[in-house]
C-alpha cells in the first residue's frame, strides 16, 4: 500500500487485500482493517474496520489486538483511536524499541493526515 517506487493506488491496494484475506492472510485482514478505519481507498467504516481486525486477530495478529484495544477505549471516534495508540506506543519508542517507534511514526503520520485534511 505504500507506493514505494510507483503512484499509490489505495483502490488497488484494497482489491489485492481482499483477495489475499479470502485466502486467510492475517496481515492482509489487518490492513484492510486500517483501511476501513483511516477511509484508505474506500469509505470510512468502522464495522468493515473490526470484521477484519478480529479476524486478524483471531489468527494471532498483535498489532490488530492493539488497534481493537484502541478502538474499544473510543468507538468511531477516528482521532480518538488515533490518540491512544500514540499514547500506548509513546514509552516503549523512547525507551528505543524499534516496532513501538516505527508504529508511533505511523500513528502520528495518520494524526497529521487527519489534521490536516
Amino acid at each position: 500500500m505504500l507506493g514505494e517506487g510507483c503512484s499509490q493506488d489505495f483502490q488497488k491496494a484494497m482489491d489485492y487485500y481482499h483477495r489475499a484475506a479470502r485466502q486467510g492472510s492475517k496481515r492482509a485482514e489487518n490492513d484492510l482493517g486500517f483501511c476501513y478505519l483511516t477511509g484508505k481507498g474506500t469509505k470510512q467504516d468502522f464495522q468493515m474496520a473490526v470484521k477484519y481486525l478480529q479476524k486478524a486477530e483471531a489468527q494471532g495478529h498483535e498489532i490488530a489486538k492493539q488497534t481493537l484495544s484502541f478502538y474499544s477505549k473510543s468507538p468511531d471516534d477516528f482521532p480518538g483511536i488515533v490518540a491512544n495508540a500514540i499514547e500506548f506506543y509513546h514509552t516503549d519508542a523512547e525507551r528505543g524499541d524499534a516496532q513501538a517507534l516505527r508504529l508511533l511514526s505511523y500513528w502520528k503520520d495518520l494524526q497529521h493526515g487527519f489534521e490536516s485534511g
